[in-house]
C-alpha cells in the first residue's frame, strides 16, 4: 500500500431489493411482504401508508413526504377499486392508474393495491415497523387502524 492510502475492508451486506423504474415498484401484496422481509433482514426500517389516493393532490404528496421521513423505505398499499366508498362515479382513476401516480413519487419506493375493504389484512401480511395514517382519521371511530398519526410501530 502506499504512503498515505487508506484502504477499508469490504463490508458484506444484505442485498436490499431497489425497483428500476416507476411501473417496477407496483407489486401485490404478498410481493412487498417478501420484499419488507428482506429489507428488515439488511437493517432497514419500513413505513407503511394506506389510502385510497383517487385524486392524488399536494395533501397526499406532503402526507407520504412525511410518513418517509420515520423510516428507510415507504411502501403505500392502497384501496381496490371495489371497496372504494367515496360517492358516485368515484374511483376516478382505476386502481392501477393510482398505482402507477403513486409510483412515480420520490418518496414512495413499493406500492400494493389492497384487495381487502380495509388495511387490516395489508398491514398484518407486509409487517412494517411504522403504521402511518394521516391525521383526517386522528378521532375517527371507523378507524380500522385505531389511532392518528404514526398507528403502529414494532
Amino acid at each position: 500500500m502506499e504512503p498515505g492510502t487508506l484502504k477499508f475492508p469490504r463490508v458484506a451486506s444484505a442485498a436490499v431489493p431497489v425497483a428500476s423504474g416507476p411501473r417496477d415498484k407496483v407489486r401485490t401484496v404478498d410481493e412487498i411482504a417478501a420484499i419488507v422481509q428482506q429489507l428488515a433482514r439488511a437493517g432497514k426500517t419500513v413505513v407503511q401508508a394506506h389510502g385510497t389516493f383517487d385524486l392524488l393532490h399536494l395533501g397526499h404528496v406532503r402526507h407520504l413526504e412525511a410518513a418517509r421521513k420515520h423510516g428507510d423505505v415507504l411502501v403505500v398499499t392502497l384501496t381496490a377499486d371495489r371497496f372504494v366508498n367515496k360517492g358516485p362515479g368515484r374511483p376516478v382513476f382505476t386502481e392501477i392508474l393510482r398505482a402507477e401516480m403513486l409510483a412515480t413519487l420520490q418518496y414512495v419506493d413499493w406500492v400494493a393495491i389492497n384487495e381487502s375493504p380495509d388495511a387490516v389484512s395489508a398491514i398484518a401480511c407486509i409487517k412494517p415497523h411504522i403504521y402511518i395514517k394521516g391525521q383526517d382519521y386522528q378521532n375517527n371511530n371507523n378507524n380500522a387502524s385505531g389511532s392518528a398519526f404514526t398507528v403502529c410501530q414494532k
